[in-house]
């Protein structure tokens, strides 16, 4: 949570009173609300006012963003700011929840990018290719090479029984050798959003994170195949060094 400049005395926050507020020449003031504690609205230096609710969840002071003030009205952003609070009150982490319910939606598009951005610069052009190709590539007639049909999907929506039967296409299409390269890829990005969905703050202060609930049973996708006689598969691809 970035830092304010100043404090600044507390105001009640209405529209009339966020309208008048003035625009910072560099960084951001954050003005309090002074009937609801916790509540208040943020002013950067680009002209933007944002509602905002800060409460110490656990052993920090966490802030988190309700609206811009052009959308949201006071009234509006101060219930909000009050259920906020209530949750944390009742020993819930509001905070923590918002992104676990973001980390539900990631498309498999979205775990590449993502695993690109964070790992990419281990990985050889080549290798970026093959895997972008094997969860993109199409062929001519549109039909996808791998995995392009399930590049919309959520990742959690994926499971082994789906695996394991577009193992049986692309093993008869491209032959077992092939299938089991793009198997050992899809596994490794979903392995790595189940992991980042695993250790996501927990959403309760003090509460350790939880193993992910999400498709538990998927992360060996490739593993269930070969035990169940569909392939042998190889060891997952490790990142170039």
């Amino acid at each position: 949570m970035e830092t304010d400049r100043t404090s600044k005395p507390a105001i009640k926050l209405t529209k009339g009173a966020v309208e008048k507020l003035p625009v910072p020449e560099a960084g951001q003031e954050i003005y309090r609300d002074s009937e609801l504690k916790g509540f208040g609205v943020r002013v950067t230096s680009g002209g933007t006012k944002s509602y905002v609710v800060e409460k110490r969840i656990g052993r920090k002071v966490k802030r988190d963003t309700l609206g811009r003030s052009n959308v949201l009205s006071a009234e509006e952003a101060r219930k909000r700011a009050q259920e906020f609070l209530g949750k944390v009150a009742g020993g819930r982490n509001p905070i923590a929840e918002k992104q676990a319910a973001a980390a539900q939606d990631v498309t498999l598009l979205e775990v590449l990018q993502t695993y690109f951005a964070d790992r990419g610069d281990k990985l050889k052009p080549r290798t970026r290719e093959q895997y972008r190709g094997i969860i993109e590539g199409r062929r001519k007639d549109g039909s996808p090479t791998a995995f392009a049909d399930w590049r919309n999907k959520r990742a959690i929506e994926i499971t082994a029984e789906m695996v394991q039967r577009r193992h049986r296409e692309l093993s008869k299409e491209h032959g077992p050798a092939w299938a089991n390269l793009a198997m050992r890829v899809l596994r490794l990005l979903l392995n790595y959003a189940d992991h980042y969905r695993a250790t996501a703050p927990s959403t309760k202060p003090g509460q350790a994170p939880q193993p992910s609930p999400i498709v538990e049973c998927r992360r060996s996708t490739a593993e269930r195949a070969a035990r169940r006689g569909y392939a042998r598969m190889a060891p997952r691809p490790r990142n170039d060094k």
